[in-house]
């Protein structure tokens, strides 16, 4: 799924009562995070204001949190063995449509990453028509249930990239390696603003992938 579609294609689920999360995956530097924080403020802007269901988006970082119970708890001011019953519960009667963002869970390992992805598929359970969770990753296979639907970001377009390599002065036909590396956003965003010329090496020495 393009990053640019998914706002539009959250609200569609919400607008069709999906019950259906999302799980984004993709390798490292391919645009996970900033696409999900450009869904987030999509989401809270004008664009969706007509929407008779208003939708509250949330963002987290999974390796900034202990769990999600601890953060729910943080937010509304009760002990964690009272989430369940205090907050969970208005995910099925709330008025707002809580967007639950959880990225990055490929960074968290051992008994943080079991905790986590318990307590996702958990809320994946307990969830009604009042929350969709959209949680990100690496392997396509960490999260596999019939709740989710799983979406892969598209890689950016060669020509593109080679317009930028091309900025740089550099070689395009000796860059086959660094193309591909480029089509990642985040890679790509980086490369365009490094200044090859003031690093110590030259830049065919650099970038002779």
């Amino acid at each position: 799924e393009d990053m640019i579609t998914l706002p539009d294609h959250i609200i569609k689920k919400i607008d069709n009562n999906s019950l259906k999360h999302i799980y984004l995956y993709c390798e490292s530097g391919s645009g996970k995070t900033y696409s999900m924080i450009k869904t987030v403020v999509e989401l809270i802007s004008d664009k969706y204001s007509y929407k008779n269901t208003p939708v509250f988006p949330i963002f987290l970082l999974a390796r900034d949190i202990s769990s999600i119970k601890d953060f729910f708890a943080a937010i509304a001011q009760v002990p964690t063995e009272r989430v369940e019953s205090e907050v969970y519960s208005l995910f099925k009667s709330g008025d707002a449509h809580l967007v639950l963002f959880i990225d990055g869970i490929n960074e968290c390992s051992g008994k943080k990453l079991a905790l986590l992805k318990s307590e996702i598929m958990d809320l994946a359970i307990r969830s009604n028509t009042k929350l969709t969770l959209v949680v990100s990753g690496n392997d396509e296979r960490e999260i596999t249930s019939d709740e989710w639907e799983l979406l892969s970001l598209k890689q950016l377009d060669e020509d593109l990239v080679t317009a930028v390599i091309n900025e740089k002065g550099l070689d395009v036909k000796r860059s086959k390696n660094l193309i591909e590396l480029l089509k990642r956003p985040f890679f790509l965003k980086t490369f365009r603003e490094t200044d090859l010329m003031s690093m110590e090496d030259t830049k065919a020495d650099t970038y002779s992938l």
